[in-house]
């Protein structure tokens, strides 16, 4: 019986992240994360929760950028945006910076800077600790909680590193970094998420209150099963 509990378990768990999950087309993602140092990464399973993020305890958080292969590679821009209003925004990387640059995002409370690596520092305060990210493009800003997309479409996955996913930039590529891939088109575009990539962390991704009960459902599932095998098991011996 615990054996099967487990496998409801992993069930639920299964159907929580597929759930979640934006479907990659072509294999042009996959060779970017390889060509910057990722490993063991299958970008249609391992996609992690992407919507809202916040920075670690230690206040800090680098970013590097991965590739670009975007048409609008001179004149897009990423950064974090304030949860409680998308205009409240930092850019951390703009249209000049090239793969390679590095950024630096900085939180203490509400308050947020954004620094390109050795450049001017830009600050402002959001309405809480937690964050989204962003990438303007001409064709439309798009947003890491897919519901503010005027287009109603995904257009960022997460890949979080961890043991056996490679090294990156010369180091370990672990828990609590994220790479972030984009599909810069307006209505999904190719759907490739090969436009623009950028590695930050360490952050933490925060689970949205519907996707906290998607799980819940699922948790609830497992317990109804393994109860009701209780029962009838309980019966069994009477």
């Amino acid at each position: 019986m615990k054996k099967l509990s487990t496998l409801a378990l992993i069930a639920a768990l299964g159907a929580w992240t597929s759930a979640s999950a934006t479907i990659i087309q072509g294999t042009s993602l996959s060779d970017q994360l390889y060509a910057a140092g990722a490993r063991n990464i299958n970008v249609n399973t391992d996609q992690a929760l992407d919507e809202k993020w916040q920075v670690t305890a230690t206040g800090f958080a680098g970013a590097r950028l991965l590739f670009e292969l975007a048409g609008f590679a001179n004149e897009n821009a990423f950064g974090v945006y304030d949860l409680t209003n998308t205009s409240n925004r930092l850019t951390i990387f703009s249209g000049p910076n090239g793969v390679g640059a590095r950024g630096l995002l900085a939180n203490e409370g509400n308050e947020f800077c954004a620094q390109l690596w050795m450049g001017a520092t830009s600050c402002s305060t959001f309405g809480s600790s937690f964050f989204g990210f962003f990438l303007q493009t001409p064709g439309g800003t798009f947003y890491s909680q897919e519901h503010l997309n005027a287009d109603n479409e995904d257009h960022m996955v997460a890949f979080e590193g961890g043991e056996h996913h490679g090294t990156i930039a010369g180091r370990p590529w672990v828990e609590n970094e994220f790479i972030l891939a984009w599909e810069d088109l307006f209505g999904g575009g190719d759907r490739d998420f090969d436009d623009f990539g950028v590695l930050v962390g360490p952050i933490l991704a925060i689970a949205e209150p519907a996707t906290l009960a998607l799980f819940g459902l699922g948790l609830l599932g497992v317990f109804y099963f393994t109860r009701r095998r209780r029962v009838r098991f309980t019966w069994a011996k009477n």
